[in-house]
C-alpha cells in the first residue's frame, strides 16, 4: 500500500507541486494588489466638532494641543494645524478679504517667502498661500497657509501644513481638499 502511494506521488509530484505553487501565489498576490491600493489612498480626516474634513497623502497622528480650538496632526513628513478663531476677533479687513486673511496668518507667524497660492476650491471662502518656515536649526522648509471663513457659524479656520519632506505639491493637495461637513 505505502510502494502504491509512494508511486503515485512521484507520478504526479509535477502536478502536486504546480497547485501547491498556485496556492501559495494567492496570498502573495492579495498582499501585493493590498500594499498598492493603500499607497494610492488618501487618509480623510475629520474634525467632527468644527464639522471639518481634509485628505492627506500619508496618516497623520494627533498630537495634544494648547486649546481645545486648535486641532493639530502631524508625522515625518507633514505638520497640519488648524485653530478655530471667532470671527469678532478678527479685523474687518480680515472677514471682507479672504486673500488678505490667509497672507495676514502667514505674516503673524513670520512665514518667509510668501507668495499668492489659489482660492480653496471645495468651501465658499478660502484662499490659502505658501512661504518657507524655519525649523530649530534655522533650516527653511515649505508651508502652505490657508484661510476659511465659515459665516454660518461666524468663525475663521486658521490652516498652517508644515511640509518637512519639502513636498509643497502635497501640501497643497492638502489644502485644496479641505471641506465643510455640514
Amino acid at each position: 500500500m505505502a510502494h502504491c502511494i509512494y508511486t503515485f506521488v512521484r507520478q504526479n509530484i509535477k502536478t502536486i507541486n504546480n497547485k501547491i505553487m498556485k496556492l501559495h501565489r494567492l496570498p502573495l498576490i492579495f498582499v501585493i494588489f493590498y500594499l498598492i491600493l493603500s499607497s494610492c489612498s488618501n487618509h480623510i480626516v475629520k474634525w467632527n466638532k468644527w464639522d471639518l474634513a481634509y485628505e492627506t497623502p500619508e496618516r497623520l497622528h494627533r498630537y495634544r494641543t494648547e486649546s481645545k480650538n486648535v486641532n493639530g496632526r502631524d508625522n515625518d513628513n507633514y505638520a497640519v494645524d488648524i485653530e478655530v478663531v471667532h470671527l469678532s476677533d478678527e479685523s474687518d479687513e480680515f472677514k471682507n478679504d479672504i486673500k488678505y486673511a490667509a497672507k495676514e496668518i502667514a505674516l503673524d507667524m513670520e512665514i518667509k517667502n510668501i507668495q499668492n497660492g489659489d482660492f480653496i476650491p471645495q468651501v465658499d471662502y478660502g484662499y490659502f498661500v505658501t512661504g518657507q518656515d524655519k525649523d530649530s536649526d534655522s533650516t527653511l522648509y515649505p508651508v502652505v497657509i490657508g484661510a476659511i471663513i465659515r459665516e454660518s457659524r461666524y468663525v475663521a479656520y486658521e490652516i498652517t501644513i508644515d511640509c518637512y519632506n519639502k513636498n509643497i505639491e502635497k501640501g497643497i493637495e492638502i489644502i485644496k481638499s479641505f471641506k465643510l461637513m455640514k
